[in-house]
């Protein structure tokens, strides 16, 4: 077996490793965004409860208030029956209209701020509600992550076995040099020649799509040594129709 093909064998390893892995991730993502979504809600239900309190609470100093001019009021009235003179009596009339005006103003208030507790109070019913259907998916989510990782985690044991033997039949500098070029793309350090057009010998790189000169084709056909992507750097390899076309060509020229 030439040096390509067990860097492809390694490689076509750590593709069924970065799908097992990939599903992993995904279900984790999807289970962590329940979970930010989740932990938004509980924030803006906390806030709004420390609103609605505050709002109770102001409502609750204007109804003090309100009773407070309403015993005002009351002992007005009876000073304006005990009143001796008509300029006595005017002013004491005149002081109780304007307790009279500040009274319903805290009335109104009140009012006002009661409303706006009962309107605070319907939103943190919505963001319960709200938070009662987020728990649902969030428990789905937490369900599928856990299914995922018990699906995969025998897989990925064998694979990793796999992935061991394979990197050791490689010698060390072709791995540094598969390792490395898996680094800069993500895990795709090996690419596949495409045959653009077989009359005119053209190629392409299966990664980066740039041409490849027909000599990288032949050091391929050789399996003498490794063979890059002239662009990319990727380790190029050879499909195994494209290898029996070529085989074919070659037979029916002898």
């Amino acid at each position: 077996m030439s040096i390509t093909d067990k860097l492809l064998s390694l490689y076509r390893i750590d593709q069924q490793i970065q799908g097992l892995t990939t599903r992993v991730n995904a279900a984790r993502r999807y289970y962590e965004a329940q979970q930010r979504q989740l932990t938004e809600l509980e924030a803006r239900r906390s806030a709004a409860q420390t609103q609605a309190r505050q709002l109770s609470a102001t409502a609750a100093n204007l109804e003090t208030d309100v009773k407070g001019l309403d015993q005002r009021i009351e002992e007005l009235r009876k000073r304006m029956n005990e009143a001796q003179s008509a300029k006595e009596y005017k002013a004491v009339l005149t002081e109780l209209n304007t307790v009279k005006a500040d009274r319903e103003r805290l009335e109104t208030e009140a009012i006002e701020s009661l409303g706006k507790v009962d309107a605070m109070n319907a939103q943190i019913s919505d963001i319960e509600a709200e938070m009662e259907q987020r728990r649902k998916v969030h428990d789905v989510a937490a369900q599928q992550l856990d299914t995922e990782k018990g699906e995969i985690a025998s897989r990925l044991e064998e694979l990793k076995s796999k992935r061991a033997q394979a990197a050791a039949a490689v010698p060390a500098e072709a791995m540094s040099e598969f390792e490395q070029l898996a680094r800069r793309n993500e895990g795709e350090a090996m690419a596949e020649i495409i045959e653009e057009d077989r009359r005119r010998q053209e190629y392409c790189c299966g990664a980066c799509n740039m041409t490849v000169p027909v000599e990288v084709v032949s050091v391929l056909l050789s399996r003498a040594t490794i063979a890059n992507c002239p662009s990319c750097r990727r380790i190029l390899f050879m499909p195994e129709e494209l290898r029996e076309e070529f085989d074919r060509r070659f037979a029916g020229r002898s």
